[in-house]
């Protein structure tokens, strides 16, 4: 059974050439005019590379000093704890000798201000360990917003190798230009539409059949089931 029918040929797949980076076209290709035919994998056009290499840099060398702040930190806060371990050793000492100090100024061994002195002593002791302990007190806090910029950085540098890869333009598969608005030297924005290219491994054509002409498509069926004039064709042998 045959029918025909008559339709605009338009292609399968049609390639809109966007950039996904800003920048001027350092590199285009030859073939990049209209009507040339291009092969899936090709590089196409090529985006000035200097800006997103250093954003590359810039991160790397970024995570290269958050690290060095970490380990820095991690140095900090064994040297709080080992200080710590010797200042209150020290402070214990010091209650003790207050306590005799106050023990002694009981009976008059000592003078007041024999007494003020160890009192004056013993609250700087206690002070130094205090802030060793506050000290130690914020290295987790400082810890987490270093690991926190870290991660970001990670990130942005993931985000900058992709744009370093992204501005080389390559075709992705067999097509024929159909429209080029670039050109070397060109400057290019992101998400602005250069060029269009046809794919041409396939065509299709939306055909327009006459109703009268379903009739041979359907010679096997039921005669008694097709009626065009009142549409009632059966639904499940049209499928």
């Amino acid at each position: 059974p045959q029918a025909t029918g008559y339709g605009q040929v338009t292609p399968g797949r049609v390639w809109q050439v966007v950039p996904e980076v800003s920048g001027r076209l350092v590199y285009v290709d030859p073939s990049f005019k209209k009507g040339s035919i291009l092969k899936q994998g090709q590089v196409l056009l090529r985006v000035d590379t200097v800006d997103y290499e250093l954003a590359v840099r810039q991160m790397t060398a970024n995570i290269a000093k958050i690290k060095a702040q970490l380990g820095e930190l991690e140095g900090k806060e064994k040297n709080y704890r080992a200080t710590l371990e010797i200042q209150k050793t020290l402070l214990d000492i010091s209650n003790k000798e207050l306590a005799r100090s106050r023990q002694a100024n009981k009976y008059r061994s000592i003078s007041d201000s024999a007494l003020d002195q160890a009192r004056m002593s013993n609250q700087s002791q206690l002070n130094q360990v205090q802030e060793i302990e506050n000290a130690l007190a914020l290295v987790p806090a400082t810890r987490q917003s270093l690991e926190a910029d870290l991660d970001y950085n990670e990130a942005k540098l993931e985000e900058a190798r992709l744009d370093l890869k992204r501005t080389e333009i390559v075709v992705p598969y067999d097509c024929r230009i159909t429209d080029t608005d670039a050109e070397i030297g060109q400057y290019v924005q992101q998400g602005s539409t250069i060029a269009t290219a046809d794919g041409i491994d396939e065509a299709e054509i939306a055909a327009q059949l006459p109703l009268g002409s379903m009739r041979k498509l359907l010679a096997g069926a039921d005669a008694g089931k097709i009626d065009i004039d009142s549409m009632s064709i059966d639904r499940m042998r049209m499928d």
